[in-house]
């Protein structure tokens, strides 16, 4: 399994972190492609991608078919299942762009986006949050899309 962060990503959660855990992430970077280009090497490897969480901005270009990285390159040219964890700020479910991009994603075949669970806001207790739902839940998820289309091919 690899990993791949965002530039953002890994501000948020440090390089050390993730190397902690014994990984050496890919970083989703037009800058970072010392060996193959990231796209082509990603798009090679992967079975299926998870993203968790999925900032609304990935949300977004993910439904707008937007190719400005290479994890998103990959993605978008890609049949293997997606498993987007959507996590937003609140209330933004209740608007028409959240309502836009889960309709355009729900017209790809290989992409199902989990909407966001109830949670509590990090920058105000008070309000309510929109956090992704828990990892395992995404795991499974995206491990039901990987065996639903092993027994797709298989029949084929």
């Amino acid at each position: 399994k690899r990993q791949v962060l965002t530039p953002a990503a890994l501000q948020f959660v440090g390089l050390g972190t993730i190397r902690g855990f014994g990984y050496e992430p890919v970083i989703d970077s037009w800058q970072d492609n010392e060996h193959r280009p990231i796209h082509v090497d990603l798009t090679q490897w992967a079975q299926g991608y998870l993203v968790h969480p999925a900032t609304m901005n990935f949300v977004s270009r993910l439904s707008a078919g937007l190719c400005d990285s290479p994890a998103m390159l990959a993605i978008q040219g890609s049949t293997s299942p997606v498993v987007v964890a959507a996590s937003a700020p609140p209330g933004f479910t209740q608007t028409p762009v959240w309502h836009r991009h889960r309709r355009a994603l729900e017209d790809r075949p290989n992409v199902e986006l989990l909407a966001p669970m109830k949670g509590f806001s990090v920058s105000d207790p008070d309000l309510e949050g929109l956090p992704p739902v828990l990892f395992p839940i995404a795991a499974q998820a995206l491990s039901s899309a990987l065996a639903d289309q092993s027994q797709l091919e298989s029949s084929e």
